[in-house]
């Protein structure tokens, strides 16, 4: 499955702008029981700002109407929407974040996908993430090698 069958389309994605306050983000994050809001510059996304962003200002004593993009990540990581699941999922990891920006093939931001989207989307695929349990594969667990085979061969 490739990201943009499983990512929040940028409609559905809850946004603000970098000069909206702390306070309007708290609040999104809480009413509407999210981690992550999308900080926008037009239709281009600038930013991020997640719980731990949030409590990052907290722990600085950033008054509440401070603007957001005081505590906002800029330095955003992308994926594309054609990228393939498993692709999404190895970024995450590396960038060790919970998060990704979905990108259309301009650049423009078409959506997110977190960590949870991933998982969610391979519990539909009766995969357990990170292993690819296709006929024929291995991993090794414990210093055993473990193969999938065909049940019933």
């Amino acid at each position: 499955m490739h990201v943009r069958g499983f990512m929040t389309r940028a409609e559905d994605v809850t946004t603000c702008e970098g000069k909206d306050p702390i306070e309007k983000v708290l609040d999104l994050l809480l009413d509407k029981k999210i981690s992550a809001v999308v900080v926008l510059k037009g239709d281009k996304a600038v930013g991020i700002v997640t719980k731990t962003d949030i409590t990052m200002g907290f722990k600085l004593q950033l008054a509440l109407d401070s603007p957001v993009e005081n505590i906002m990540a800029t330095s955003i990581v992308t994926v594309k929407s054609s990228a393939p699941r498993d692709e999404a999922a190895a970024i995450i990891e590396k960038n060790k974040i919970h998060h990704l920006i979905v990108v259309g093939l301009m650049g423009e931001f078409v959506g997110l996908v977190s960590s949870w989207d991933i998982t969610k989307e391979c519990v539909r695929d009766g995969q357990a993430w990170p292993w690819n349990r296709q006929e024929g594969s291995s991993w090794t667990w414990h210093g055993k090698v473990l193969q999938v085979s065909t049940p019933g061969a």
